[in-house]
């Protein structure tokens, strides 16, 4: 779709190097009055938090409040249009409005930050434009009390023409089927972003929301805008954590609330309070599909959206905060979220619940036509035993070693391998115990994709749900390091139609002992096209506070070039949050899409374990892929890591 934009710092060039008000440029836009204060251009070229087009600005400088500031709006294309603008945030910027020939479009916003930087494009709204020019009025309200002045940085306006969409179905279950219909997870999706928006520090440090200092993009009526979305997509997940360390609760715990707007309308869709999102107390955002536990708040109901979506939070109260998303490439199919519930819907949500409250269960799979195969190992230390799985074209839905947990922890240090259809390289080598999940030695737990079951007296079972489709065949290599007599049991379903677009299951096994000074930990460095899928990670290190302190690092994911997902801290990645602290990280836990099985304090060393499945936001590349993470606030915290990392390739 074309765009057309307006670029201010243009304007601001023919105003101050042509001397005059009204003086054409290129595009046909122009500057027709200004009420009061200065016009110029600012150079921003030096500021390393904000990107402008052209390195600057339209600088309004010494207004007062009541100032207007008039723009002559050229409209290439008549039609239904969404109008946005791209403005500069600084410590002594004021409050605007603006105004689309003589009516109000948008909600007032305020520029004031700590720091300068340029906001996303905000959407003012939605108009139908008519050939020609059109004015636009920028009228200056005030300033936020914390504001040293009422300056005001426009950077450029964008218009874009509104393509006609294909009709929204009248019911569609696709976003919420993704949560538990687990066969999907293989299926490569062309064209699909993940994406989030969170409150990590701009600069590099540590301020990940101790002080709310990049815990919104912009303040609008003096509420907090955390997240701006354009085009199709979906809101995947929502994470908080307690805003004060000595108090539990979100925000300034006045009940404020969450509001999501859709698709460029003037009503929120969702309009709740923040904290009823993730306490179950909605039946549109049932447990355990939200949640809270182990010092993290989160949300995995969908919320999709055609045109674009919002996410305001009331007050300057957020702290900590993360909003992820999927970017779609069209429309298609795509049905916008909805409070009220239609049978079909409420039946999807009904089974996410019900797959998300029985973990562990292959019969909770749903398995139509599965085929065991059931193995008795005795493998000396050493020795190999390979397993030839049924002729494909076939999926393998569980994999499951069982025995007692004597026998079960005999299995520590043993290797699996799993190639597909004969390759001579393995898509899968990594110790057997990082493949269910169970380093450490951890207390039961149960998840979506790995964990523990107790299968009878003196007899538990660890288990493996993630999908790994076959062609044709497929081999599982078990190699001892100490004497192995437990059961394997692989079960598979026939692939049926549609094997076309599903990608080869992948786990890559890393370790640093330790972590290197000044250099991220890589969970997973690849070229080609693919996902993420999910991270399990072990962390083990000497400390003399009792406080792992490697776990203030940032996961970062940096997608065919593009740095998409920044975090804001290692439990925060894994939806926890304030570690060492009574009531939240300080000990193990368990749940669907994520947890810590493991978070042990033995003398002056700390282990903690962790893992978090991308079942609902799996990070899609299309050439390449970085996921990696740092150790320590400033990514010299010494400890041991070692992890597995498992995605999905078109190639086996």
């Amino acid at each position: 779709m074309r765009r057309w934009t307006i670029t201010l710092g243009l304007l601001a060039a023919a105003v101050c190097c042509r001397g005059a008000l009204g003086q054409d440029i290129d595009d046909g836009s122009r500057v027709l009055r200004v009420t009061g204060g200065d016009l110029s251009t600012q150079q921003l070229a030096g500021f390393p938090l904000g990107k402008w087009n052209n390195d600057d600005h339209l600088w309004w400088q010494n207004g007062r409040a009541g100032d207007t500031l008039d723009i002559r709006l050229p409209v290439k294309t008549a039609g239904r249009q969404e109008v946005r603008v791209v403005l500069t945030r600084a410590t002594d910027y004021g409050i605007v409005q603006f105004h689309l020939d003589g009516q109000k479009i948008g909600k007032p916003i305020d520029l004031y930050c700590p720091y300068v930087t340029n906001t996303p494009p905000i959407l003012l709204g939605v108009r139908e434009l008519t050939e020609g020019n059109q004015k636009m009025t920028v009228k200056l309200l005030g300033k936020n009390e914390k504001s040293a002045g009422r300056s005001v940085g426009i950077d450029r306006i964008i218009l874009k023409p509104l393509a006609e969409l294909p009709e929204e179905p009248a019911d569609s279950t696709n976003a919420i089927d993704q949560l538990y219909r687990l066969e999907r997870l293989p299926r490569l999706r062309p064209g699909v972003r993940c994406k989030m928006f969170s409150s990590y520090d701009r600069t590099g440090g540590n301020n990940d929301g101790f002080a709310g200092t990049y815990s919104q993009l912009w303040l609008e009526e003096g509420n907090s805008v955390l997240a701006v979305m354009d085009g199709p997509g979906c809101v995947q997940r929502i994470w908080f954590t307690h805003s004060q360390i000595d108090k539990p609760g979100l925000l300034n715990f006045q009940g404020e609330h969450v509001k999501i707007y859709l698709n460029g309308q003037e009503e929120p869709a969702v309009d709740v309070p923040l904290e009823d999102l993730f306490s179950g107390r909605l039946p549109q955002f049932p447990k355990p599909l939200v949640g809270e536990g182990q010092g993290g708040y989160y949300c995995y109901v969908p919320i999709p959206y055609r045109q674009g979506c919002k996410v305001v939070v009331e007050g300057t109260g957020v702290r900590f905060y993360q909003i992820t998303y999927s970017e779609f490439p069209d429309a298609d199919g795509v049905r916008s979220f909805r409070m009220e519930h239609s049978p079909a819907k409420q039946a999807a949500l009904d089974a996410a619940v019900r797959a998300w409250s029985a973990l562990g269960e292959v019969i909770s799979l749903g398995l139509d036509n599965a085929k065991e195969t059931l193995i008795d190992l005795n493998v000396a230390p050493g020795q190999s035993h390979t397993i030839e799985l049924p002729a494909g074209p076939r999926m393998v839905r569980a994999v499951l070693l069982e025995g007692t947990p004597e026998q079960l922890n005999s299995s520590i240090g043993a290797t699996l391998q799993i190639r597909w259809e004969g390759t001579e390289s393995p898509a899968v080598d990594l110790p057997l115990e990082f493949f269910f999940c169970q380093a450490f030695d951890p207390p039961p737990y149960r998840s979506l994709l790995a964990g523990t079951n107790d299968a009878g007296p003196n007899e538990k079972n660890w288990y493996n749900f993630m999908p790994m489709p076959y062609r044709s065949s497929g081999t599982l290599k078990l190699t001892g390091k100490r004497p192995l007599h437990a059961r394997l049991r692989v079960v598979t379903v026939p692939l049926g139609d549609g094997q076309d677009g599903l990608g080869y299951f992948h786990a890559l096994y890393r370790e640093e002992l330790p972590v290197q000074p000044d250099r991220h930990y890589t969970f997973l460095k690849r070229d080609g096209n693919g996902h993420y899928l999910g991270t399990y990670l072990v962390t083990e290190g000497q400390t003399d506070n009792k406080l792992p302190l490697w776990l203030e690092g940032d996961d970062r994911f940096t997608v065919d070039g593009q740095l998409t997902i920044h975090g804001t801290g290692s439990e925060d990645y894994f939806n926890c949050g304030w570690y060492a602290v009574e009531g939240r990280l300080n000990g193990p836990g368990g749940m669907p899409q994520h947890g810590f099985p493991v978070y042990r304090l033995l003398g002056k060393k700390n282990r903690a374990v962790a893992y978090r499945w991308h079942v609902t936001d799996p990070v899609h590349y299309e050439s390449s892929l970085t996921a990696e993470m740092e150790h320590g606030p400033d990514n010299r915290q010494a400890a041991d890591y070692r992890s597995a990392a498992f995605f999905y390739d078109p190639i086996p």
